[in-house]
């Protein structure tokens, strides 16, 4: 699966944005499902807690799921709401960490979760 995220953005880049637009939702919610717990339907935002898959590979469905909604031509608010989907539970991640009461009793094993999501 290591090489799989790669591949996937490789595709993206080869094929392009125009000839991804019919597939464009499927594609980031089966990129949601990979970087979050199960997602639910067509880039709807629900809370999620983070799926433990290595940094490299959630920096390739990042920059995937850029793509696509980039240069696909989609219309304003599918592409909001889709980043929504996808950013929105990374950041309550990085907020969670943030806020946490051992932040700076543990500042290594924070800062190396902060790190990776950063």
């Amino acid at each position: 699966r290591s090489r799989c995220c790669y591949f996937l953005l490789r595709i993206v880049k080869s094929v392009g944005g125009k000839a991804m637009r019919p597939y464009v939702e499927a594609v980031v919610e089966g990129i949601q499902s990979l970087l979050f717990a199960p997602a639910s339907s067509s880039c709807v935002t629900s809370t999620r807690e983070v799926f433990p898959i290595p940094p490299n590979d959630a920096l390739y469905l990042f920059e995937t799921t850029g793509i696509l909604l980039g240069t696909t031509g989609l219309d304003v608010d599918l592409q909001q709401r889709c980043a929504t989907a996808v950013l929105t539970p990374h950041i309550r991640s990085i907020e969670n960490i943030l806020s946490s009461p051992d932040l700076t009793n543990d500042v290594e094993h924070y800062g190396e979760q902060l790190s990776v999501s950063i």
